[in-house]
């Protein structure tokens, strides 16, 4: 048995965070769960810093990609089925951090609660579905190789299945595709997540989240960039928003 350091505890926490904010910001626009109450994922984070856990040889080593149910996204049927937007043009410069996007018009403009949660959103869609793209950062102290130690390790798909679930309208949570990916030239993993839903007062059966995870080693950031999508929705934005992830720069 070994200790994780202060650093991986706040990766793992960040990962965490960023997608139960996502998930909660996804409810608000469907069942009026404020995205205000997303600084409580923060507050988590920075506890985080204090505690130290306990976790074997294996789990801190391990690749996690065993974890993922499917080989390749095509497998996953990300997007539901939906006939594909196909509408990344026109589209607009949106700066976050120290990274320019290139986001649709479409998209709508931004929810920007940076100041306070490191979230913005956008809402391609809205009404009884959800839509949702979402930038998310915190600050990591850690390397590279730390950084690569964590989302490679089972303890990373843990983090997000336990923390999803954990979630009231959320259950049996599956990684359904986990593979590597270039965001703005850095190395990133992407993943494909789907879980149950049940919310009352609503059709939605299933949501899905496409999420590129990247660090930035010389600003010491952490970045989620994550596509929220509930089975109803009218089309499938997924083609659009990776084209927003390849738009990336620095």
């Amino acid at each position: 048995m070994r200790k994780i350091n202060k650093i991986s505890a706040r990766i793992k926490c960040t990962a965490a965070a960023g997608l139960a904010a996502l998930m909660l910001a996804g409810c608000g626009n469907v069942a009026s769960v404020a995205t205000t109450e997303a600084p409580e994922t923060e507050a988590v984070t920075t506890e985080a810093e204090a505690v130290t856990e306990e976790t074997t040889e294996a789990d801190a080593g391990n690749s996690g990609a065993g974890k993922a149910q499917m080989s390749s996204i095509e497998e996953t049927n990300l997007g539901f089925g939906k006939e594909v937007k196909d509408g990344y043009e026109p589209n607009k410069p949106v700066e976050f951090q120290s990274y320019t996007f290139n986001i649709p018009e479409y998209f709508g403009e931004a929810v920007d609660e940076s100041a306070t949660t490191h979230n913005v959103y956008f809402y391609p869609e809205k009404g009884e579905s959800v839509a949702m793209l979402q930038l998310y950062y915190n600050d990591v102290a850690a390397t590279d190789a730390q950084f690569e130690e964590y989302v490679t390790s089972d303890g990373f798909f843990d983090e997000i299945t336990t923390s999803l679930d954990s979630i009231e309208y959320y259950s049996n949570t599956k990684i359904l595709y986990y593979g590597d990916y270039k965001v703005a030239g850095k190395d990133a993993k992407r993943l494909v997540i789907e879980a149950d839903c049940n919310m009352a007062g609503t059709d939605i059966k299933k949501i899905q989240v496409e999420t590129f995870v990247f660090f930035d080693s010389d600003a010491q950031k952490m970045f989620m960039i994550e596509m929220f999508s509930s089975d109803n929705v009218s089309a499938n934005y997924y083609p659009d928003f990776e084209k927003i992830i390849d738009s990336l720069s620095k």
